[in-house]
């Protein structure tokens, strides 16, 4: 079973792109989607970890507004720091899954059970990757995914957010204690 979904940010959770304000602070633009994915696999039970070589404020916001179970930042050696998080937590390669874009992913993938990737990752984690998400980073990639534990020990997906119950992932969001704003629109 999936116990711990590991996340890169830039160009997974975010377009990849920097972006600087007038005082020199970096910014970044996450995808509204990616939290309602975050919110289903934390649904199904499992811890969420950010794991990212860059530092930023924007991203420990965002880890916080998601209530993400671990935020590790400046992160430069992703496959030894996952390998030493999985020894510490007894996890092994089929408790944990991987999504990110490029190549400094490539070898912390390799310790995981399931990988998936946004559809614009670099060639060589296109061709790793068990899921390749129809969406870019930063557009709704994770929500693409829709993790899912399941009692085959292998990661699959749920279907398409639309056909969920718009109620499910407000009960969901209510257990973890996450606020959810939804306009109020006729269910489909």
């Amino acid at each position: 079973m999936i116990r711990l979904l590991v996340l890169d940010v830039d160009g997974t959770m975010t377009d990849g792109g920097v972006y600087y304000d007038s005082t020199g602070n970096e910014l970044k633009k996450f995808a509204i989607k990616d939290g309602a994915g975050i919110v289903l696999a934390r649904a199904a039970g499992m811890q969420v970890m950010i794991c990212t070589g860059r530092e930023c404020e924007a991203v420990r916001h965002r880890a916080q507004d998601l209530h993400i179970d671990y935020l590790f930042q400046n992160v430069h050696d992703k496959a030894a720091f996952l390998s030493r998080f999985m020894a510490e937590h007894s996890l092994t390669k089929q408790d944990v899954a991987y999504c990110g874009d490029d190549l400094n992913d490539l070898t912390a993938m390799a310790l995981c059970g399931f990988v998936a990737c946004p559809a614009d990752a670099a060639g060589p984690v296109l061709g790793r990757a068990d899921f390749i998400c129809r969406q870019k980073g930063g557009e709704g990639a994770l929500c693409a995914a829709r993790w899912k534990r399941s009692c085959c020990g292998t990661a699959a997906c749920l279907p398409p957010l639309k056909s969920l119950w718009r109620k499910d992932l407000m009960g969901a969001a209510e257990t973890l204690n996450i606020p959810v704003f939804v306009l109020d629109t006729p269910e489909r």
